[in-house]
């Protein structure tokens, strides 16, 4: 959830970082961004964005297709809400004693 909301979590170091997982519209595909990833125009390199309340899947739909010539903007929108229902999913929290 951290890295849809672009939270920062903590390391075992007690260390700040941000998890940035990458989404690739076309295939549907989630790979953890990397270098490599944020050169390639046809994935999200960082799904926050989609999730940020000031995002516009109409302006972020329309960016990536004429980033990605050829691509459908029905299929890339299909894709994107998919994305976006996630948040709506439930995710099991298993609390720990600090024994």
């Amino acid at each position: 959830m951290a890295a849809l909301l672009g939270r920062e979590v903590l390391t075992k170091d007690y260390e700040t970082v941000r998890i940035r997982i990458a989404f690739h519209p076309q295939d549907e595909r989630f790979e953890v961004a990397n270098p490599a990833i944020r050169k390639d125009v046809a994935w999200i390199p960082d799904v926050a964005e989609v999730f940020a309340p000031s995002t516009s899947v109409f302006r972020l739909v329309g960016s990536y297709c004429a980033k990605n010539q050829g691509v459908s903007q029905d299929a890339v929108f299909t894709s994107i809400e998919k994305l976006r229902k996630t948040i709506n999913n439930h995710v099991g929290v298993i609390e720990l004693a600090a024994s």
